[in-house]
């Protein structure tokens, strides 16, 4: 009887199912595996996942969760030490089938994850990672906001600097080959101390100004400049400098005495080049003329003469001017910054101009011979210098032939120039007696008719009684002051010629008048 009950319940095992239809079996993840970390367990029984199964699952000491039943298990943590028996059983009731597989597997102890740092550290410093757990293959650091680098996978990272201030949080993460484990530190960065050294400036020359702000608690400030420089007190947080040169860059450092962070900042101070008001030197011209005043330009400067009396340009720094008289200009020079004006002057001594005289004009025959006399200088020239005995005196002997208008340019001590002119007149078809003569003189001592082609000539000479005392018919005969026939002297007194013949162009002359004899 019980032999048949073996043979009728593998019979029916046999018959319902076979072997390959209830085999349980699964796989787990890791082996060794360390604490804390989750385990996963892969079942591959035959069926691996039938919903007519059951799949019991018993994970041994320490797991969570310490049972499942399901195909496909959560992951299983373990909070002991030690090898780990797992038991899946699968079973079918209804037919008889039931299989259990059994695997066994070590939970480790984890591997010790620790780091130190060089912070706290100030915003911009250098912050040093050194690695201090257990030895690992892989490491990486992740150091939080604000970080440069962001990341790092050396064990050791140097040099990370951050652009923020704050509590950061650091990551690490480590790998020794059986599992990863994370740790998180928190470091400190401080901030920076707030550096102001002003906004750059312009300064007028030789003068001071005031830089920095307001000072901050707890910092010690410290200035120094990038040339020659005087300030007033170093050691304050908006000193009084006053530069020289005519650009200086100052720096600022300040050190926050509880934090020990420092910082710097810097300004630049433009000192604007001293005005230059520069009107000239004083200079002498001659009436009519102009003059260049004051001097070049200079960049920025603003410049104003105080009269427009005879001046080009009231606003340039060289102006010309043609005053009538003589003047002294104030020339004021400024700039766009309101800096001191700085003046100046210069006098232009005006020299009036000679008063040239040609003397009157004159009239003359052919062949005759002008005195021109001219004033008001210490030199002469005429011209043209047509028929004249001398251009460059002052009273020259003119001998035209024609009428001709003669300028005289008289130039006085002052090197001042004027002119004049004179009209000489040549009378033609010409014919000319003087007015008066004298026959005891070296000179003009024969009264002779000037003339020149008058044929049929007659000249002569009445006294005052109507008596005939001269005659000639000839133009190089004159009369000397005597009687023609007795040769004696007559007195002084008028005498009547008469002038008688036909000129060069046809015209007939007759011509009485008087003349003077002088002794």
């Amino acid at each position: 009887m019980k032999k048949l009950l073996i043979i009728l319940l593998t019979h029916s095992c046999g018959a319902l199912v076979s072997f390959s239809q209830c085999n349980a079996d699964f796989q787990e993840a890791f082996d060794p595996i360390c604490i804390g970390q989750p385990q996963a367990f892969a079942n591959i029984s035959d069926p691996p996942n039938d919903g007519s199964y059951t799949y019991t699952w018993n994970f041994g000491a320490g797991a969570t969760p310490a049972n499942y039943v399901g195909a496909n298990p959560p992951p299983v943590i373990y909070s002991t030490l030690g090898n780990k028996n797992v038991t899946l059983t699968i079973s079918k009731p209804s037919i008889g089938c039931n299989d259990v597989q059994n695997r066994n597997f070590d939970v480790v102890a984890s591997p010790n994850v620790s780091f130190t740092s060089t912070a706290p550290q100030c915003v911009s410093s250098a912050v040093d990672f050194t690695y201090t757990g257990t030895t690992a293959i892989s490491y990486q650091w992740d150091f939080g906001v604000g970080a440069s680098p962001q990341s790092s996978s050396v064990q050791n990272p140097q040099g990370v600097t951050y652009s923020t201030a704050g509590t950061k949080t650091v990551t690490l993460t480590i790998d020794n080959g059986l599992c990863q484990v994370t740790t998180t530190q928190t470091i400190s960065i401080e901030s920076l101390p707030v550096a102001d050294a002003g906004t750059d400036t312009v300064i007028c020359p030789n003068a001071s100004v005031q830089i920095g702000s307001a000072a901050l608690p707890d910092v010690v400030y410290a200035w120094s400049p990038s040339g020659s420089l005087v300030i007033a007190d170093p050691s304050v947080s908006n000193p009084v400098v006053s530069p020289v040169a005519e650009i200086t860059n100052i720096t600022v450092f300040l050190l926050d005495t509880l934090t020990g962070c420092s910082n710097t900042d810097s300004v630049q101070i433009t000192m604007l080049q001293p005005i230059i008001a520069n009107a000239g030197a004083d200079v002498t011209i001659c009436r009519n003329d102009s003059v260049q005043i004051g001097n070049g330009f200079i960049e920025s400067q603003l410049y104003a003469w105080n009269m427009a009396n005879g001046i080009s340009d009231t606003t340039a720094s060289n102006p010309v001017v043609k005053p009538d008289s003589t003047i002294t200009y104030v020339l004021n020079v400024s700039n766009d910054y309101g800096c001191p004006s700085e003046t100046d002057e210069v006098t232009v001594v005006v020299n009036q101009l000679p008063d040239a005289y040609a003397g009157l004009d004159d009239s003359i025959t052919t062949g005759e011979t002008a005195q021109l006399v001219a004033t008001g200088g210490i030199q002469y020239e005429w011209t043209p210098d047509y028929e004249l005995s001398s251009s460059g005196i002052y009273n020259p002997l003119a001998s035209p032939e024609t009428s001709t208008t003669y300028t005289v340019t008289v130039t006085d001590v002052y090197g001042c120039i004027n002119s004049d002119t004179v009209d000489v007149i040549v009378i033609t078809p010409s014919y000319w007696i003087p007015n008066a003569f004298t026959p005891s003189a070296a000179t003009n001592n024969v009264l002779y008719v000037r003339g020149d082609g008058i044929t049929d000539f007659q000249f002569r000479i009445y006294n005052r009684h109507g008596e005939l005392i001269f005659y000639s018919s000839s133009l190089s005969s004159g009369w000397d002051g005597t009687r023609q026939i007795t040769r004696e002297d007559l007195p002084e007194g008028a005498y009547l010629y008469d002038i008688q013949g036909i000129l060069s162009d046809g015209t007939e002359l007759h011509e009485s008048g008087l003349v003077n004899l002088i002794r």
